[in-house]
């Protein structure tokens, strides 16, 4: 027989066996399942085999909703929850107002108009968690909120390096 002929040979047998084993595999893991000792610490779901297999899917929590128990979201929430409210309108109409411009510089003034009003709706939630920080007498966190806004307002300016650098072209 020739090189390619015993080469066809091989391939034919190995398929074959390939085939063979494929159609009767063995099992990789043990049958029986585990002993409830051995079982991992899974929660239990409201749920069960047959629901899902009925289509019934779990009712989700909207993050929203999800509050300590108590009938609705803090008062401090619902402050913050409509300044960003306000602010998504005035955002919205600004962006329309720079979608029907054909001017680029007033294109670009609207988008710097939006810009501030983001910013100040992140200072406006800042104050309203200082205000509610104080009203709980907690002045420490009061005064690290306080920090946040003075550092949004004034950025602190950067400092120079002070090591020397090489001039270009003298460093190789």
């Amino acid at each position: 027989m020739n090189v390619v002929t015993r080469l066809a040979l091989v391939l034919l047998i190995a398929s074959v066996a390939t085939f063979a084993v494929a159609a009767d595999p063995e099992p990789q893991a043990p049958t029986t399942p585990p002993a409830s000792a051995e079982r991992s610490n899974v929660p239990a779901l409201n749920i069960n085999q047959a629901e899902m297999e009925a289509g019934v899917v779990p009712e989700m929590v909207d993050p929203a909703k999800a509050t300590d128990g108590s009938d609705g979201p803090s008062p401090m929430m619902t402050e913050i929850q409509a300044a960003m409210d306000m602010s998504k309108v005035e955002i919205s109409e600004l962006a329309e107002r720079a979608a029907g411009t054909t001017d680029h510089a007033a294109a670009q003034a609207i988008q710097q108009e939006i810009v501030a009003k983001k910013q100040q709706t992140e200072l406006d939630i800042l104050a309203i968690q200082a205000r509610y920080a104080r009203a709980d007498d907690n002045d420490e966190l009061a005064q690290q909120i306080d920090a946040a806004i003075a550092a949004i307002i004034s950025p602190p300016t950067p400092i120079a390096p002070t090591e020397t650098r090489p001039a270009p072209g003298t460093q190789y």
